[in-house]
């Protein structure tokens, strides 16, 4: 059964296509839960993106200042450099706070692409920019320890420094230090990474539940690279022992396709689909009250692979 973003729990990891390594592949992002405007989800990537300055003079103002126009330009910005157009149109505008120290003033914005605040990485001030998004890496990494739960890597597994929004003086930015502990720079350091928050439909639709790899699909052509997934088919009273599987596979260098009939015990038997299409199940036990039908579907791709919604025309003994 289709399920949304917004099902998904807070520090569940995620697989969005992005071009982080050079290429269109699927990246792991992280489900940071709502907004606090109510109005999206926030996803944070795994890894950090580039090295970029925040301005391009020692001016620590969040709203307008070069890292903030970078993420919401339309054209020749993060979401074109990155986002692919499908991605693109699944974000959202949400409200952001950004407090200036110049001004002694909060004010209230609307992003769809923002590097996270200071408060919103778990720790306190006396000016909060939206509450602690913490549990969720905690939840995501594992972990007790907050600031263990805040270290990211680049793609060569390298710990970074990364950018908060939040300024710490007229001049500097607060940033996470590469042992997850805050620490500040001047604006227009080159050296630290980019971590954003993007801010997603809700509605946006996820694989299916009890899949072991999630996939956002922001349209229903969704291709990856790698694709390897399990799916529930449904139950039967009766024992399935014969299934034959209807599935389109394309641009695939490597693919497999498994079906079992107690898809819901803890170690269902699966059956490879040979090329006919046909499987015998054999299986004659089961742990749960009824059989239940599930998919295996496993595609590789130089490029980029394409699996289309599979159809199961099952046969069943005659007796439940």
């Amino acid at each position: 059964m289709s399920r949304t973003l917004s099902q998904l729990a807070a520090g569940t990891k995620i697989y969005c296509n992005t071009t982080l390594s050079g290429e269109d592949a699927a990246t792991a992002f992280i489900v940071m839960g709502m907004s606090e405007q109510g109005n999206s989800v926030l996803l944070m990537p795994e890894l950090v993106y580039q090295q970029k300055r925040m301005n391009a003079t020692d001016v620590a103002e969040y709203n307008g200042c070069e890292m903030d126009t970078y993420l919401s330009a339309e054209t020749d910005g993060f979401r074109t450099a990155y986002l692919s157009e499908a991605f693109r149109n699944c974000l959202v505008p949400t409200q952001i706070k950004c407090y200036s120290l110049t001004d002694s003033q909060e004010i209230t914005i609307a992003r769809d692409i923002f590097v996270p605040s200071y408060t919103e990485m778990g720790w306190t001030s006396d000016h909060p920019e939206g509450a602690s998004l913490l549990a969720a890496l905690k939840t995501f990494k594992g972990v007790t320890n907050d600031n263990q739960a805040r270290i990211a890597n680049n793609t060569a597994g390298t710990a970074c420094v990364w950018w908060l929004r939040s300024a710490d003086s007229s001049a500097q930015f607060r940033y996470v230090y590469i042992s997850g502990y805050a620490g500040s720079n001047y604006a227009s350091n080159l050296w630290n990474w980019l971590r954003p928050l993007l801010s997603v439909a809700p509605a946006t639709l996820v694989s299916d539940e009890g899949e072991d790899t999630i996939y956002l699909f922001p349209d229903s052509a969704a291709a990856y690279r790698e694709i390897d997934i399990k799916i529930s088919m449904g139950q039967s009273a009766k024992r399935p022992k014969k299934a034959r599987v209807l599935v389109d596979i394309t641009n695939a260098t490597e693919s497999s396709v498994k079906v079992t009939n107690n898809y819901k015990d803890e170690s269902p038997t699966w059956v490879t689909v040979p090329g006919g299409g046909v499987a015998t199940l054999e299986n004659t036990a089961k742990t749960s009250e009824n059989w239940e039908l599930g998919l295996q579907i496993y595609a590789k791709s130089g490029g980029r692979a394409t699996v289309q919604e599979p159809i199961l025309v099952v046969e069943t003994e005659e007796t439940a």
